[in-house]
Parts: structure tokens; sequence; C-alpha cells
């Protein structure tokens, strides 16, 4: 169990170590406070099927920070099943890397950009419902909505994910690097079970 009464379906769990898909890790509308609640309970996790990601899975891709993050600062051992090394694992979660768009919130980022023909009579408009930039009320020029952030159908809020992400990148490969290091579980007692464990294989 999680915090708020949420829930998550792990592939096994023993005393101290738990088992857990990327989709059902990460895929998910969960927060910090839910890793937090898991990397107090176990020591250690194995994590399968994290698949290499990019500014298209921006979400998931923070979600997997904060948890690398959350289980670095708790001291706890992690085996990851990934289809990278974990430079390339987060490469393209960056803004400038293959000039990539905010997808799933508007057009890619070079034709969120071009020029528009703008007609000599323009209607603007305030719509009382909610669009990618606001939860209560939009700004139509046209039928076109606008968005402080200058990028047809980008929110603030989807702007500032993505900055938070590719800012945050770069710590978590270091962390990922170190954790593959048996001297880090040999400074974390929480990771002595799993050391043991890997000598004896």
């Amino acid at each position: 169990p999680l915090p708020f009464g949420r829930s998550m379906v792990a592939r096994r769990v023993s005393k101290r170590a738990v088992w857990l898909d990327f989709e059902e890790a990460f895929c998910r509308p969960l927060g910090p406070g839910d890793y937090v609640s898991l990397a107090s309970r176990f020591d250690v996790f194995f994590l399968s099927g994290v698949p290499v990601l990019s500014l298209k899975t921006h979400n998931e891709a923070n979600r997997f920070l904060k948890f690398i993050d959350t289980v670095y600062d708790s001291a706890c051992a992690v085996v990851i099943q990934a289809e990278a090394e974990p430079a390339e694992l987060l490469r393209m979660v960056d803004e400038a890397e293959g000039g990539q768009s905010l997808t799933g919130y508007g057009e890619a980022l070079k034709e969120s950009q071009q020029t528009f023909s703008v007609p000599k009579e323009v209607i603007m408009s305030v719509r009382k419902e909610g669009g990618s930039s606001s939860s209560s009320s939009t700004t139509f020029i046209g039928d076109t909505e606008w968005s402080s952030t200058g990028l047809v159908g980008v929110s603030l809020a989807a702007l500032s994910a993505v900055r938070d992400v590719t800012f945050s990148k770069e710590r978590a490969v270091s962390r990922l690097t170190e954790m593959r290091c048996a001297a880090f579980l040999v400074n974390r007692p929480r990771g002595a079970v799993l050391l043991q464990a890997l000598e004896e294989v």
C-alpha cells in the first residue's frame, strides 16, 4: 500500500525486497511520497522493463528520476533491467537533443515556432474552459489557443516539467553509474544482502 490509499502491483515481494515493472511504477500518476514510502519499506529493488526515455515520455522519465533520487538518498540497492546503459537510457531526455517536441502538448518545436500569417481582423477571445495552458479559462486568437510559453498548445506546467527532467538527468546518470559499483553497496548496510548474493553467483 502507498500513501492516500494508492497501491502498486509488484511482480514479486519478499520481506525487504521488491520486483517492480517500469510500467507499473512510472506510467501511473505517482509522486515522490510514494517512492519514499517504498524506500522506507524495502532495502532492495529489482526494476524491469526500463525503456530508453525521451521527451515523448517526460512524465515517466520525471517519475523514474525521482525514484532514483529517492532510493539513492535512502541508501537502497537497485538492480535494473534496461534497454541501454545509463547515459544512453537518458540521453534523449533533453530539449536540445534531436530537436524534440513536447509530444502530447503540441506540434514539433520547430513547427510550433513557425511564422503564421495573421489576417487583418484578428478576434481574441477568452473561453471559460480549460486548455493546455490553463485549467479554468483559455485565451484564443482566432481558433488557435494562445500559450504564454510561446509554443502552440504547450502549457507552462508542461514546459516546466520538461525543464526539470532535462536538469535532473545528469545527476541521475551519475547516480545510476555509482550504484552499479560494489563500493556503493559496501558503504550502505541496506545493500549488504544484495552484495552477498552477488558474491555467491
